[in-house]
């Protein structure tokens, strides 16, 4: 979900080892995600006022990520300049995930247009995945990089570690995208897109991405 620039042999081989976030403390990470979001079109288009995104973000990220230390698993660095939140393969956010999450006290931060079109984005989302998806898949929920740390590999770096799992267990992985330049990034780790889609009412175009085990 985050446009990344191609890494050199070389940046790769300088990046910090992986490490899987266990921290109840989230903040920090969250505002590293909000800084590579802030222009995210999925963002604008829930919240069209940059002021008010740039506030608003750190917080829902925040839910984003223990949503993820929930259902899935969340790898980032010692530095928390980069993270990938992925749902593990049939694991779904339920509503004491959500409340644990901080997801139910989140619309008293944003405005009311926000909350109904984050809703339907996310409705939107979820019936799309369902319907492309079926069988037991790991999701990337988002894959953020620090803007000061972009171009250096990282991305690639950070999804690596459920990827190599998914290979070894023979299972699937599945994504969106609202950048279309991040189309190159995710083919070469072996993801293929499956179509192009815009959301009803103005809203963005995204792209659905699959990878099959190798």
């Amino acid at each position: 979900m985050l446009k990344i620039a191609r890494p050199t042999c070389a940046s790769i081989m300088e990046q910090p080892p992986v490490i899987r976030l266990i921290d109840s403390d989230v903040r920090p990470l969250a505002e590293t995600m909000a800084r590579a979001f802030l222009q995210g079109p999925n963002f604008v288009y829930t919240q069209p006022d940059e002021a008010r995104r740039r506030q608003t973000l750190p917080a829902m990220f925040s839910c984003f990520i223990r949503i993820g230390q929930q259902v899935g698993t969340v790898y980032t660095t010692d530095e928390r300049n980069g993270a990938a939140i992925w749902a593990a393969p049939g694991r779904h956010a339920g509503f004491i995930d959500s409340w644990r999450a901080g997801f139910l006290a989140l619309p008293l931060r944003l405005r009311f247009s926000a909350v109904v079109r984050l809703g339907q984005l996310g409705t939107h989302l979820s019936s799309k995945r369902r319907a492309l998806m079926p069988e037991p898949h790991w999701y990337l929920m988002a894959l953020a990089v620090d803007p000061y740390q972009q171009g250096k590999g990282l991305g690639s770096h950070l999804i690596r570690p459920v990827l190599t799992q998914a290979d070894r267990a023979g299972q699937a992985c599945y994504l969106e995208t609202f950048v279309r330049q991040n189309l190159h990034f995710y083919e070469k780790h072996g993801f293929q897109t499956l179509g192009k889609c815009t959301l009803p009412n103005g809203g963005p175009t995204y792209w659905t991405m699959k990878r099959l085990s190798t």
